[in-house]
């Protein structure tokens, strides 16, 4: 049987109903919530991602949208921390999916927190890791991921130096 992978709900934020490549920031996200203009910010960077499966969908299609909202921003070490949550849903409200994000303003100061925050701390264990895996990365895996849709141009270059990328 054929399905859409689970986590595929987190690809409408960035492509909304667009089947095809989209620019970046493409025309979803700038529809979405926006990130707080907050002063002395330098950089953004995606920081984790929750995503919750709380009904299936229809298998034979439906009419939902996504509802997202800013839910928090947090001081963290030198910049701040912004809490984003979308609900996949049908228009009588039944969620299908809770989507959960944070990312990372470099450098943000002068604010206060406000709002919730999903994060929680992790406290790294003190012992070596129990496994460690190696794997080659073919050299086109950068293009591979921007034709997927991934327009990260701050960890995968599609040319051998950043600067000609």
């Amino acid at each position: 049987d054929f399905a859409a992978f689970p986590t595929y709900p987190i690809v409408l934020a960035f492509k909304g109903t667009d089947q095809d490549v989209v620019s970046f920031p493409s025309p979803a996200m700038q529809d979405g919530p926006q990130t707080p203009a907050l002063p002395g910010i330098k950089a953004g960077l995606d920081g984790e991602r929750y995503i919750e499966k709380v009904n299936d969908l229809d298998p034979d299609g439906a009419t939902l949208k996504l509802r997202s909202r800013v839910a928090g921003v947090h001081k963290k070490g030198k910049g701040a921390s912004v809490s984003m949550e979308a609900f996949l849903e049908d228009d009588q409200g039944k969620v299908f999916y809770i989507m959960r994000s944070s990312s990372f303003l470099v450098g943000a100061n002068d604010f206060e927190d406000s709002g919730e925050s999903f994060s929680k701390s992790v406290k790294p264990p003190t012992r070596p890791a129990d496994k460690v895996e190696e794997m080659f990365v073919p050299e086109n895996q950068a293009q591979v991921y921007r034709l997927s849709g991934d327009y990260n141009p701050c960890l995968l270059y599609t040319s051998p130096s950043p600067r000609d990328s």
